[in-house]
């Protein structure tokens, strides 16, 4: 649960923030998508509903945030062709130049930074958050990738994923990285490996078992294993009721006990005291 309640005290905080130099309030200058003469908006969330960051990479060699939220919220992007998005599809842009990480849209904002690409999929619980630079990763080298990002760069993310964590009460069991959904080149090894050490250093304990996974899709759901309940055997049943939860949660739907998946069961099904 979020230490903060409101809106109101997390824009609080980015006003300290702005004026310590921890970050850039850009959002005011990014570019918004507009369909039919319509101003486009993303869906909103609730503080509470923020329990991590996931962090990803430019794919091209621009290093601007500004030109890359431009391409976003132009028609022709590659996340939903022909149509522009409401603005640039992370919160945060970490630049390869000098200077502190951009704000580019609301934190109350829903983005597609877990990789979705259908509406209605927008992320409701993570931070996206793009380092700039187009770098090398597992099955990603096109001829203008570069190794990287600077230490700089991950100097910045480290500062800025601790801050959120501090906001909204998330340690290294929050941090994934968009690879986490299917994306395997994106964020590049450097992150990558930034990301692993952070959730190896304060990631929260893994379920102890199968059970525990049952006994908590029984608490989303009192029928939902109707035939053997959580009885330690992860088969079909239950391996489809998962399914049904991720679905019904606007999760990426894979049947797995992934780490993201059991991070949003534990969050709005806890174990009782």
């Amino acid at each position: 649960m979020s230490p903060r309640t409101t809106w109101q005290d997390v824009e609080a905080e980015i006003v300290e923030a702005a004026g310590s130099g921890l970050l850039l309030d850009k959002r005011a200058a990014m570019p918004h998508g507009v369909l039919n003469g319509v101003r486009l908006s993303w869906g909103k969330r609730e503080p509470e509903d923020i329990l991590g960051l996931c962090s990803h990479q430019s794919a091209s060699a621009n290093q601007n945030p500004l030109r890359t939220a431009e391409y976003h919220a132009g028609p022709g992007n590659h996340i939903t062709p022909g149509r522009p998005l409401p603005g640039l599809a992370y919160t945060f842009a970490i630049a390869h130049a000098a200077g502190p990480p951009w704000l580019c849209t609301d934190l109350a904002d829903k983005t597609w930074s877990q990789g979705s690409t259908r509406p209605g999929d927008e992320n409701r619980h993570l931070v996206g958050i793009v380092v700039m630079g187009a770098f090398c990763g597992p099955g990603w080298e096109p001829p203008h990738a570069r190794p990287g990002p600077s230490k700089a760069q991950l100097d910045k993310l480290d500062g800025l994923a601790a801050w959120l964590g501090k906001i909204f009460g998330f340690g290294g069991e929050g941090y994934f990285g968009h690879y986490h959904f299917g994306k395997s080149a994106c964020p590049g090894y450097a992150v990558a490996n930034w990301l692993e050490a952070s959730r190896d250093a304060d990631d929260k304990a893994a379920f102890a078992s199968a059970r525990e996974w049952q006994q908590a899709l029984l608490r989303w759901h009192p029928e939902a294993l109707p035939r053997y309940g959580a009885d330690g055997a992860w088969g079909r049943e239950s391996r489809e009721c998962l399914t049904r939860f991720q679905q019904q949660h606007h999760l990426g739907v894979t049947g797995l006990q992934d780490p993201f998946t059991q991070l949003v069961l534990l969050h709005l099904y806890p174990e009782t005291p």
